[in-house]
């Protein structure tokens, strides 16, 4: 009987393979999510530094006042696109 519980807790249980294969699925999934995180963490920093007091990048400054205030000059064709999602 002893033999048959360990054997039953070496795969079954709380600790046993097949809940190491879900954890291991599991942490599979979440570095995933994490390194899109990451990702999305360093491209709001890039962004941020483009416009740092010390010095502000004007092609971002310029895009930025172009996309929220809708202004362009009168000799450019302006192509509106969908926004990313």
């Amino acid at each position: 009987m002893a033999i048959a519980y360990f054997a039953y807790h070496t795969f079954q249980g709380e600790h046993g393979l097949r809940a190491y294969s879900v954890y291991d699925s599991q942490i599979r999934e979440l570095s995933i999510a994490a390194k899109k995180v990451r990702d999305q963490r360093e491209d709001l920093e890039h962004r941020v530094a483009l416009l740092s007091p010390n010095h502000v990048d004007p092609d971002y400054a310029d895009e930025l006042v172009r996309r929220h205030l809708g202004l362009a000059h009168p000799d450019e064709d302006v192509i509106m696109l969908e926004p990313r999602r």
